[in-house]
């Protein structure tokens, strides 16, 4: 994948060798031939072992496989230019990972109904058992009419008038309170499916958001494999560390109950973590993460989190140059009340003397200004033993029940 093709060759003809041996791990093998093949110009060679992928897949009848086998038919029929197959196989993987999430989704909704189920049947056993009493009691009150009945008809006449009476309103009353009761019950549980179904709705839709995200990524990838402009090949991969910041929110949220906020503390590490990998910093830049447990809306986790997408990626590529090392520091804190600062630094070269006459009309500075305006907050950036950029703002606080929800949990 990293086009050092000399390198791989020794090991995928050990793959050759092993696969003609044993079976054993034969998906994995094939995988990683047909990717070789592809990687190495060789894609009519391809499709031989797709087949028997496809043989193999069969057998083992599992989803996961044939998702695979259609990601691997769309890379060698995209790389072949056979655009509209390619189409098709993408659709395929798609509607096969789609499936799989369903799946377990099913699985899901059948162990709710049972609980649902067992639920209902304990409510109708407690319910027999006070009509039970019911009925004792009504069998204990007339044994006493018909004792009081001896002892006067003139007052038994009274007393089963007034008894009467009682026992009429009383069962009026307690029809009108079970009819209530009933009613209530199955507003509850129509309430409860609606919003069962609500959140697994916007799960879905995140899940799917996600997943575009991802195929657009992998279409960047496929399509940088085919530039030699070092200027277009920057741009793909910028855009694919934007799309990859936005992603990581949607992924966070369609695998959490909490669907309206986003734990920003979570959130920055993982993005640090996957710039870190990208760009191989670990040996030239040591990043320090100070941030609080704050929970932000997808409005205001977006632009955010492209933000310190920008600033990371400039202070990778700008700060430290002739393999300098350094250090780089991301921290967001609540200052006061509802308002954050969202700080990041370095100790790097800092901005060159022609910064505002050459820089500040950039994609990426325009982009961080831009977004700090749609959070409604203060873009501040100097030189200062290196370059610090502050942001402050101020949180939504429009689900902050949500939040709120998501802590006890």
């Amino acid at each position: 994948m990293l086009k050092q093709i000399t390198n791989a060759k020794p090991y995928y003809e050990q793959l050759l060798k092993d696969y003609q041996k044993s079976d054993a791990g034969l998906a994995y093998k094939l995988t990683a031939i047909i990717i070789y093949l592809q990687q190495s110009g060789q894609v009519e060679k391809t499709y031989a072992y797709i087949e028997k992928f496809k043989e193999f897949a069969k057998k083992s009848n599992k989803l996961i496989l044939f998702s695979q086998i259609e990601l691997l038919s769309f890379q060698s029929d995209h790389a072949s230019k056979k655009y509209e197959s390619a189409i098709k196989h993408l659709q395929k993987h798609q509607l096969l990972r789609d499936s799989i999430f369903n799946v377990e989704k099913l699985k899901t909704s059948a162990a709710l109904q049972v609980q649902f189920e067992t639920e209902k049947k304990d409510k109708n056993i407690k319910l027999l058992t006070e009509q039970g009493k019911l009925q004792e009691i009504k069998i204990h009150n007339d044994k006493v009419l018909r004792n009081v009945f001896i002892g006067g008809v003139l007052v038994l006449i009274l007393f089963i008038a007034l008894l009467y009476n009682s026992f009429r309103i009383k069962k009026k009353k307690n029809e009108e309170l079970e009819i209530k009761r009933q009613q209530i019950n199955e507003q509850n549980e129509l309430n409860k499916k609606m919003l069962i179904e609500k959140e697994w709705l916007l799960k879905e839709i995140h899940h799917r958001v996600k997943n575009n995200l991802q195929i657009v990524i992998s279409l960047l990838n496929t399509q940088s494999a085919y530039l030699d402009n070092e200027d277009a090949l920057m741009a793909i991969q910028n855009s694919q560390h934007r799309m990859h910041a936005m992603s990581l929110i949607h992924q966070k949220l369609y695998q959490s109950d909490n669907l309206a906020n986003i734990d920003m503390s979570w959130y920055i590490y993982e993005l640090i973590s996957y710039m870190r990998e990208c760009f191989d910093t670990d040996t030239k830049i040591n990043f320090v993460l100070d941030t609080e447990k704050v929970y932000l809306d997808v409005a205001q986790a977006v632009p955010l989190g492209l933000i310190i997408n920008e600033a990371i990626n400039n202070a990778i590529k700008y700060a430290f140059p002739l393999d300098k090392k350094g250090e780089v520091i991301i921290s967001l804190k609540n200052i006061e009340n509802r308002d954050y600062k969202l700080l990041i630094a370095d100790n790097g070269v800092g901005l060159p003397k022609d910064f505002e006459d050459t820089e500040r009309d950039s994609l990426g500075m325009n982009l961080m200004m831009g977004l700090t305006d749609q959070i409604d907050g203060t873009f501040e950036m100097k030189n200062d033993n290196g370059l610090k950029i502050t942001i402050t703002f101020t949180r939504n606080t429009e689900f902050e029940g949500s939040t709120d929800n998501a802590e006890i949990i």
